[in-house]
């Protein structure tokens, strides 16, 4: 399963303040920091910046955005460190404040919007964003810091938290982005952290009075699947609870050891252990980045999953050394592999590798070949239909075998093979543009072997009507109309339209009765009713609405 909380930003977070002294300038060494270019660049100040000779001074302007750090009682704060990060979380500068408490911003070559990170021993960490533009000077209030403090164990039995365990707190209840803790692992005050005792203790502190925070914690293979929202600093000690995280990296192969072809069928289900209390986990997401993976490589190919190669997580409460009770199941065209014992081992600085092998469910898979009538070519029915792609749904007949479900985007230019259908009886049904479409042979039954089974599809030309409401009506009731479309009697449709045109599209070829109703602006329903309406494929019928009193 996910990880999402939806995100505040707290009330108590300050803003930026223009310096009080205008014309003020920052003293530069001789040689200054280089600007920023386009591609992000650090630059670190790793001591405080000297006074330079006066002929080494320059503008604010030309050098980037004077920062002034001070504490409430307006006292500079020196060696106060910085970390600079971009709309992608990404750090693009760092440094520290001199003996002035002064930072000079390099000005970044293109417009784009940081948020600073500021933090010194004994104070308040705080997040500051610019705006834009860039101002020329700012100035950051750090108030004195108060202490989070609490416990971390670990959920099975209670006992403290694996040796290692990081204690992670933030301002929001989102999770932080990944740049973040990359930052926070690079030694930078992204957020506020700590490690904890040989006990499972912990204490947080550079945190601010009043702030609510989010706290978590992880280490390798363990996790807070549920971090603790609305913490306060000073409050009374709080308890985290870790989660162990199972998984592996698990590749399906067929039986002579090749990797399989991509299928579009294809498809895969985890489900976690029996009588375990379990957890699905998706990756990347806030228990995965807690528990210290930040980077798994070939678990996508391209930007789409793909079932061959899955990286498979369970984060549960007990500290076995391996969950054993995973199951596995693949859904392939003549293949299928259900292991209901897959041993995931507990997670520690890496994934691991597992392989399944496919076996043959079925004596074979045949192709479904899959034909209009007439040669009726859907492309010319743009106008009518929706330009939602046909697919076929084949139903088999043994409920232990799933459903198939396949794309006929090429319907309409001709004859269509659906290939890797496993051998079975199946009822087939066919949609194109949300309207459901039988065959005309065979009433939808359909035995595959290991000849190819064809369906031919009834012609799939469809109508539209359009409600044309006379001027001198509509100006006396509502722009909205509700219409019930029946058919031999019965109601088979309903539609409501919120504004013109009143367009109703996608119908059978044949004689309809129209009931519309609508509200009249003084409070009354006005009725018309249309005793026949002639529909044609792939032609527009155009109706007069006058209502009834």
């Amino acid at each position: 399963m996910g990880f999402w909380f939806a995100g505040h930003r707290s009330s108590a977070a300050r803003s930026l303040v223009p310096a009080q002294q205008t014309g003020v300038q920052v003293d530069l060494e001789a040689n200054p920091a280089p600007q920023t270019v386009a591609h992000p660049v650090r630059v670190l100040l790793d001591a405080p910046v000297p006074s330079a000779p006066p002929r080494a001074k320059q503008s604010v302007l030309a050098g980037g955005v004077a920062i002034e750090v001070v504490t409430e009682q307006n006292a500079p704060v020196p060696g106060a460190k910085f970390a600079v990060v971009d709309a992608r979380a990404q750090v693009v500068a760092e440094g520290v404040t001199d003996r002035q408490g002064h930072y000079l911003l390099p000005r970044p070559a293109t417009p784009v919007e940081i948020a600073l990170y500021v933090a010194a021993a004994g104070f308040a960490d705080q997040r500051l964003d610019l705006p834009m533009p860039l101002p020329e000077r700012a100035r950051v209030v750090l108030p004195n810091a108060a202490t989070i403090r609490g416990r971390v164990v670990r959920a099975g039995d209670g006992t403290g938290a694996p040796v290692g365990t990081r204690v992670f707190a933030w301002r929001t209840l989102s999770a932080p982005p990944l740049g973040l803790f990359r930052a926070v692992d690079s030694g930078l005050p992204t957020m506020l952290h700590a490690n904890t005792g040989p006990d499972g203790t912990f204490e947080l502190t550079r945190a601010e009075p009043g702030v609510r925070y989010t706290v978590a914690a992880g280490c390798c293979g363990w996790t807070s699947m549920q971090p603790m929202a609305d913490v306060t600093a000073d409050a009374a000690a709080i308890e985290v609870r870790l989660w162990r995280l199972f998984g592996a990296m698990v590749t399906a192969r067929l039986p002579n050891g090749k990797e399989p072809s991509p299928s579009s069928l294809g498809r895969w289900y985890a489900r976690g252990p029996a009588g375990v209390e379990a957890e699905w986990v998706d990756f990347p997401s806030l228990p995965t980045l807690l528990a210290g993976l930040r980077e798994v490589s070939g678990v996508w190919r391209g930007n789409e999953h793909d079932w061959r190669r899955q990286l498979v997580l369970f984060a549960a409460r007990h500290d076995a050394p391996t969950l054993a009770t995973c199951s596995l199941r693949y859904q392939i065209p003549g293949f299928e592999r259900m292991n209901s014992g897959l041993n995931l081992p507990a997670l520690d600085r890496r994934v691991g590798e597992l392989g399944v092998t496919l076996r043959a469910t079925v004596a074979g898979h045949g192709t479904l070949k899959v034909a209009l009538r007439d040669g009726v070519d859907i492309k010319s029915l743009g106008r009518v239909l929706s330009t939602t792609p046909a697919h076929v749904d084949l139903l088999p007949d043994d409920a232990a075998q799933d459903p198939v479900r396949v794309s006929l985007r090429d319907l309409g230019r001709g004859v269509v093979d659906v290939e890797g259908v496993p051998f079975g009886s199946y009822r087939v049904r066919v949609w194109v543009g949300g309207d459901r479409v039988f065959p005309t042979e065979g009433d939808g039954e359909v035995q595959i072997g290991a000849q190819p089974t064809e369906i031919v599809v009834a012609q799939l030309g469809r109508g539209a009507v359009l409600l044309r409401v006379a001027e001198r009506d509509a100006t006396r009731h509502n722009r909205s109309l509700a219409v019930a479309v029946r058919y031999g009697g019965e109601t088979v449709r309903q539609v409501s339209f919120g504004q013109p045109p009143y367009v109703l599209q996608g119908f059978v070829p044949g004689e309809y009765e129209l009931e519309v109703r609508s509200s009249g602006r003084d409070g009354d329903v006005a009725f018309a009713k249309l005793d026949r309406v002639v529909v044609k494929a792939n032609q527009l019928v155009t109706e007069d609405v006058r209502w009834t009193r």
